[in-house]
């Protein structure tokens, strides 16, 4: 899931390295229920965001919301958003939808 290896003969090319190779980590403005951290790591890493909130849940759980929660907040300041949101295969750029 986090590495590949894509061969292709006819070109002769080999190539080997990760999954998210160029891609940066944002804040998902998609996948969102709060800020988007979730979301963004979800898509990061190609995991259903999903997942990725039920272990930040139980981490929050399992410290008393302390780790969980300075974390996440940690996450939203540090993580800047996604550039353009997609919706319905079509992209567009989200200050030009607020006008």
């Amino acid at each position: 899931m986090l590495t590949f290896a894509k061969i292709d003969v006819k070109n002769k090319i080999i190539r080997i390295g990760s999954d998210n190779m160029g891609k940066e980590l944002t804040r998902s403005k998609d996948n969102r229920m709060i800020a988007g951290v979730c979301g963004g790591i979800g898509e990061y890493i190609g995991v259903d965001p999903v997942v990725i909130r039920l272990i930040w849940a139980v981490i929050t759980i399992f410290s008393f919301g302390i780790i969980g929660v300075l974390a996440y907040v940690i996450a939203w300041v540090i993580m800047p958003e996604e550039k353009q949101a997609t919706s319905g295969g079509i992209q567009y750029d989200s200050e030009q939808a607020e006008q």
